[in-house]
């Protein structure tokens, strides 16, 4: 079975952010999040680079490591 398929089944978890600025990201971010089963988080107004808007991104990635 390839890793694309194993993927979806793999107990740890995942998540997917993006900054709404492209649709076409959000749209493959959709998709991406709805097949590996992925907590989905858009931050408004952070197209591009989200890991850089500081305190929300890092909250919501610790949160989602459990810490």
């Amino acid at each position: 079975m390839s890793r694309r398929r194993r993927w979806p089944r793999t107990s740890f978890p995942k998540l997917v952010v993006t900054g709404g600025g492209t649709p076409g990201f959000e749209d493959v971010a959709g998709a991406l999040a709805e097949t590996l089963s992925a907590k989905r988080v858009l931050f408004p107004g952070s197209p591009h680079a989200v890991q850089r808007i500081g305190q929300r991104f890092n909250d919501e990635f610790l949160a989602h490591l459990g810490g």
